[in-house]
């Protein structure tokens, strides 16, 4: 939808169990960062400063990599940042207490054009953790667990609109089906 429109940028991250590389707080930052640099027409002194880094083969702070987001957000009016599955960044070695630390010291440098999604199935350190955050942002929690049933609803449609494009549309009505029914059951309402 803004695709053209120079003035918004949208940045996501992925954390999956299935891939050790997706659940690294660092990479996560980096990736935001390539992702909304990819939208400017320019480059923040904060991201020309990363070069010294790669130079002499060291990695920069998660402190540097927040500041380098931040001010590379300052560059756009909008910016939306969608951070999915939160509770697959792993609990050992600190990692997922390092991010949402993390995620609370880079919400005190935005500004407000910044707009942030996260998800989550409920666990109860992600919880305490945004309970804690504090920011002049509007924030707005939604429990889709109890909605499961309309959230599994919206699935079904989605793999239904799939099924109807080709080169899906040709396949037999039962092979149809049975996918339908496996993705929805796998899909654990997510």
């Amino acid at each position: 939808m803004h695709q053209e429109n120079p003035e918004v940028a949208i940045a996501y991250w992925y954390f999956t169990f299935s891939d050790t590389a997706k659940q690294n707080v660092s990479k996560m930052y980096r990736s935001l960062i390539r992702q909304l640099l990819s939208r400017r027409p320019d480059t923040p002194e904060a991201v020309k400063a990363l070069r010294q880094y790669q130079e002499s083969g060291q990695d920069p702070s998660t402190a540097q990599l927040e500041d380098t987001l931040a001010a590379t957000i300052r560059g756009f009016p909008n910016v939306y940042i969608i951070i999915d599955a939160l509770d697959e960044c792993p609990i050992g070695n600190n990692q997922r207490e390092n991010l949402l630390r993390s995620f609370s010291c880079f919400l005190r440098k935005c500004s407000p054009n910044l707009h942030m999604l996260w998800t989550s199935r409920s666990e109860s350190d992600i919880e305490v953790a945004f309970d804690d955050l504090t920011h002049p942002f509007t924030r707005v929690n939604f429990d889709l667990s109890s909605r499961q049933h309309a959230v599994n609803l919206g699935i079904a449609r989605h793999i239904d609109n799939t099924l109807a494009i080709p080169p899906c549309d040709r396949w037999p009505q039962n092979i149809k089906k049975e996918v339908r029914e496996a993705l929805v059951g796998k899909a654990d309402g997510m």
